[in-house]
């Protein structure tokens, strides 16, 4: 509807798709249903997105997977995620973690994969925390029936940069993340990060993260091992306060509009 009334009033449209190509998701999932209508969908978006003046998206990554599923060129400016610096900075540059633990901040549910996660730290013997809002309590339940896993509930910027600075790990392996913003602030907190392949984080963390596939069996293990076996710190850190602070990061949309004006 409200794509109707912008075309029918002839304003500028622009769309922020925060897209990435899920029928592999669904696939793993064997989810019949849902894969149809993902499928189905595709028709709309692609109406959407032919008729939009400009597309904003999270980097060039998500850009080229989206044009590769809808089939055409379209006018785009790369928008990238940030991190605020001001909040989420280390008390002490180069401190150590002062606890063992691998930290998950993400919303509870299938899509960030916590339960993959969850039986990978418990095959390591690793503790994990996990912080954000329940979307499926019952998935929970089935993290939590790991004895390595505590929930730490819905936190605050405060508490949660704590959680940040003391972990030893931070780890999203969702199938998708554009980019990830928790890992973006664990990163900027000192701690070192393993991200999902699955979307544009290598975009933003280049060569100083670890990533992992979240369909490959035993790969998370595997990425969790390798970067408790090596450090990116100080050096992601620093990439990212260079080049991804929301004020810097947030110039091309104000350019974008200002365009228009």
């Amino acid at each position: 509807p409200a794509f109707e009334r912008a075309r029918l009033s002839g304003a500028k449209i622009a769309v922020s798709p925060i897209y990435w190509n899920l029928s592999r998701y669904y696939t793993a999932l064997h989810s019949i249903d849902r894969l149809a209508q993902w499928n189905w969908l595709c028709r709309f978006r692609r109406e959407i997105l032919q008729e939009c003046d400009k597309v904003f998206v999270s980097g060039h990554l998500e850009m080229h997977s989206l044009q590769q599923d809808i089939g055409v060129e379209l006018p785009y400016t790369v928008v990238p995620n940030g991190v605020d610096a001001r909040v989420f900075h280390p008390k002490e540059e180069a401190s150590a973690p002062q606890n063992s633990y691998i930290l998950c901040a993400a919303r509870i549910c299938p899509r960030k994969n916590q339960l993959a996660l969850a039986k990978a730290c418990a095959a390591m013997n690793r503790p994990l925390i996990l912080a954000g809002s329940v979307g499926n309590q019952r998935y929970l339940q089935q993290c939590l029936a790991y004895e390595q896993v505590q929930y730490a509930g819905v936190l605050g910027w405060e508490a949660l940069s704590k959680l940040y600075e003391q972990a030893e790990l931070h780890v999203l392996a969702s199938y998708v993340e554009t980019p990830g913003l928790a890992t973006l602030e664990a990163a900027c907190m000192g701690c070192n990060v393993v991200s999902t392949a699955e979307g544009d984080a290598s975009e933003y963390l280049e060569n100083l993260a670890t990533y992992c596939d979240p369909y490959q069996a035993g790969n998370i293990e595997q990425a969790i091992a390798d970067a408790l076996s090596h450090s990116f710190q100080p050096q992601l850190r620093q990439h990212l306060l260079a080049h991804y602070q929301w004020e810097e990061c947030l110039a091309p949309l104000l350019q974008g509009y200002q365009e228009w004006l």
